[in-house]
């Protein structure tokens, strides 16, 4: 009966382990795996932007390798935000040539828009009335 106990917390541990994990893309916690969340993005692409499976893996991994080389230059402290800036416009310019290559300029603009419109939501509101959630008192 001892043994059985110490058994017990072993399997319990692993079957905690199996079970599918959660997911943080972007700053928020998403349910699947990368895989399935890489899925999810490249059918998001094909049905707004209009493209065939392959044109949506290159694009995803054209913005992905562009993320990664900006997050690299904005966590690099030593640089002023100004060297940041002027390393970042050569990039931007690079992805959008990239991009160009692969999808055309109409695809392309409603990229950039569907991007500032995800930017615009992350942003507050100004019409909101924030008066009616303080407290009376």
């Amino acid at each position: 009966m001892k043994n059985m106990i110490p058994l017990a917390l072993i399997i319990m541990f692993f079957s905690n382990l199996s079970v599918a994990q959660d997911v943080i893309v972007g700053g928020y916690r998403r349910a699947g795996t990368n895989e399935q969340i890489k899925a999810m993005h490249t059918d998001k692409l094909k049905d707004s932007l209009g493209l065939t499976t392959e044109q949506a893996k290159k694009v995803d991994a054209i913005q992905q390798d562009y993320n990664l080389r900006i997050r690299a230059i904005n966590l690099d402290t030593r640089l002023s935000d100004s060297a940041k800036k002027s390393r970042i416009e050569p990039l931007e310019t690079e992805k959008r040539g990239n991009l160009l290559s692969v999808i055309n300029e109409q695809q392309l603009a409603k990229l950039e828009g569907r991007k500032l419109k995800m930017q615009s939501a992350g942003k507050k509101n100004p019409k909101r009335n924030y008066k009616k959630y303080k407290k009376k008192g």
